[in-house]
């Protein structure tokens, strides 16, 4: 009731709690129906005749499994916030959102990994080594720099929404496709032991060393760069060599 939320936000009219008979409005349609996972600060008004206080409500963002995923997940955030001094709580409010930048939960055995969108500031995830059964969606993470999800049993992986990926492990998963284009700030990619057949990397031109051994590449598309490539190793497939073609393509023979 309007007494309770009074007191709740400390609000007072005249130096006291305002009764039942304060009506309550709000910039939001209706604070009550905030959609979860709606992180923010709401102000509220409260008006009594020609007098009006104002407040706010905090929405957080629960910690549970429609927000994150698995529980190995969940707990890691939770001790996280605790480490760093963010409040002992299972919820994070946009301020404690903003402030995660780096993510390591390698050797987990997390099965799924949800909401990474939420972290609009995250710029580093290490996650190698858990079974990620769902798949791993970065989409939302426009920040993320460093990807390490090697040994992760992906099928597939996009990247599209990266374009400041600066260095990406992806070994040891199923990955038939891998579209790395636009990544014009890419520098290290590993992606050993997928099942690639193709690779294209046309205009990544500060990539400077390439792991894609370990598997049957038929197609490598790479712009000719004269020694800007310190190391580069494609294939071990048992073939002889690579042919280079004017046009970008190469070719194994």
């Amino acid at each position: 009731n309007a007494t309770a939320l009074a007191s709740l936000f400390n609000i007072k009219i005249d130096g006291a709690t305002p009764d039942a008979s304060i009506i309550f409005t709000t910039t939001c349609a209706d604070y009550a129906k905030v959609k979860v996972g709606t992180v923010g600060n709401y102000p509220v008004t409260v008006k009594h005749g020609n007098l009006t206080a104002t407040a706010s409500i905090e929405v957080g963002l629960d910690i549970n499994s429609t927000n994150f995923g698995d529980t190995a997940f969940q707990n890691y955030l939770k001790s996280e916030k605790e480490d760093t001094g963010q409040n002992k709580d299972e919820f994070f409010t946009a301020d404690e959102l903003s402030q995660v930048t780096g993510i390591d939960v390698m050797n987990l055995g997390i099965t799924e990994i949800k909401g990474l969108g939420y972290f609009k500031n995250l710029t580093e995830l290490k996650c190698s080594n858990n079974p990620l059964t769902n798949g791993l969606d970065v989409s939302g993470c426009g920040a993320l720099e460093v990807l390490w999800c090697s040994n992760n049993n992906l099928t597939e992986l996009n990247v599209s929404d990266n374009p400041n990926l600066t260095e990406l492990f992806c070994d040891s998963n199923q990955l038939e496709e891998l579209n790395v284009t636009g990544l014009t700030r890419l520098q290290t990619l590993h992606c050993t032991k997928n099942v690639l057949t193709n690779l294209n990397l046309n205009g990544l031109w500060a990539l400077n060393t390439v792991d894609a051994s370990q598997q049957v590449i038929e197609t490598l598309m790479m712009d000719y760069q004269d020694g800007s490539n310190e190391w580069l190793n494609i294939g071990s497939d048992g073939r002889d060599g690579v042919r280079v073609f004017h046009d970008g393509i190469m070719e194994f023979k």
